[in-house]
């Protein structure tokens, strides 16, 4: 296996590649694809944590597969796909290194959380080439001088500066991420399901509609969400000032690495 999966509220997909310090081969990036698709889909998934086994989160693109470029720019865009329309939010924990495509990869997710000593960088036109589909995603998230800065020098960076550009949400000493990772899975795990579902939709989905999609897409969400279960258990728990159901406390179970992981009531 390449991928790595752990169930739970808390999903993990992990890259476990080790040979090729996690690159994303084309055979990679397709089972990451179906990974997240998979789990995304499984009843009392509420968040996915993305990242790398070993030591490094990816070392980018594989350079020494020989795989047809439209092989690759496809594996690629069901990536991308499959992190958009994930109802729970993806989040990205980012150790080591962290090259090229892999940044891409990081930049689509709904949330980064990375270690400060983890190494950036998009190296590509130093080899002859240009990070067009890391692109995709990392533009959008960046002031356009600090696009042009990352793409045009390909200079390498660490996790604080990472944090400072807006690449991730949040950057912190190695010996506390799965602790900051632990915090932002509890932030998003707080709301109602399908009321975070909708909350990444509108995230995604407002960047750059026009006004006219914009407001049916808002409208629409609301009319969906108004007398839903969720919003009348919200409703509900506030008047009897108590935990939503979604909200109940986790059942424990041991993960993979030892650690507590479990399940919470849903409705």
């Amino acid at each position: 296996m390449t991928v790595a999966i752990t169930d739970g509220v808390v999903a993990r997909v992990a890259i476990d590649v080790p040979r090729t310090r996690n690159a994303l081969s084309t055979a990679v990036l397709e089972e990451l694809a179906d990974a997240v698709c998979r789990v995304s889909r499984r009843d009392g998934t509420r968040a996915i944590v993305l990242t790398g086994e070993g030591a490094t989160f990816s070392s980018g693109a594989d350079i020494k597969e020989a795989a047809p470029v439209a092989e690759t720019t496809a594996a690629v865009t069901r990536l991308y796909e499959a992190i958009a329309q994930s109802p729970p939010p993806l989040l990205a924990r980012v150790h080591g290194h962290c090259l090229g495509l892999a940044v891409g990869v990081v930049a689509a997710c709904d949330i980064a959380i990375a270690a400060t000593d983890a190494t950036f960088g998009l190296p590509e036109p130093r080899l002859g080439q240009a990070p067009t589909l890391a692109a995709l995603t990392i533009v959008p998230r960046l002031r356009p001088v600090d696009a042009s800065d990352l793409l045009l020098t390909g200079a390498m960076f660490d996790g604080a500066r990472a944090g400072e550009l807006g690449l991730v949400n949040e950057s912190v000493p190695a010996s506390d991420l799965d602790a900051a990772v632990r915090r932002w899975t509890d932030r998003v795990t707080a709301g109602g399901p399908d009321a975070i579902a909708a909350c990444k939709r509108l995230v995604r989905g407002l960047r750059t509609a026009p006004p006219a999609e914009a407001l049916t897409l808002a409208t629409t969400l609301a009319v969906r969400l108004a007398d839903g279960a969720e919003a009348k258990e919200g409703r509900a728990a506030f008047l009897e000032r108590r935990p939503p159901r979604w909200a109940a406390p986790v059942v424990a179970a041991a993960g993979p690495d030892g650690e507590q992981e479990g399940a919470r009531g849903s409705l």
